[in-house]
C-alpha cells in the first residue's frame, strides 16, 4: 500500500468494498475504509478478510492494473508490502 498513490489506494479501497461484497465476504463499512489510510486500511483487512486479506490484494489490484505496476518493481517493495500485512496479521492474532 505503501507505494500507491493516494488516487490509486482511493481506486484500491473501493474496489475491495467491491470484491469483498461479491465473494460474499464480511463487509467493512463504507465510511471506514474511505476514511482510513494506509496502516489503517491495512489492519481493517487484516481485522475483517484475515488471511484472505492477500488474495483479496491481488484481485483488487489486478482489477486496475496495478498488478503489473507491482511485477515491474523489485522484489524489496512488493515483499515490503506483503510483510506488512502478514506482520499485522501475526499482531492481531497473537
Amino acid at each position: 500500500m505503501e507505494d500507491l498513490d493516494d488516487e490509486n489506494l482511493e481506486k484500491f479501497k473501493f474496489h475491495l468494498c467491491r470484491a469483498a461484497i461479491k465473494k460474499g465476504l464480511p463487509r467493512i463499512p463504507y465510511d471506514n475504509m474511505m476514511m482510513a489510510g494506509r496502516n489503517k486500511t491495512v489492519m481493517l483487512m487484516v481485522e475483517t478478510y484475515g488471511e484472505q486479506s492477500l488474495e483479496l490484494t491481488s484481485e483488487v489490484l489486478q482489477h486496475f492494473d496495478l498488478l503489473q505496476r507491482f511485477s515491474d518493481m523489485s522484489l524489496g517493495s512488493k515483499g515490503k508490502t506483503l510483510r506488512t500485512i502478514l506482520t499485522l496479521f501475526n499482531f492481531i492474532n497473537v
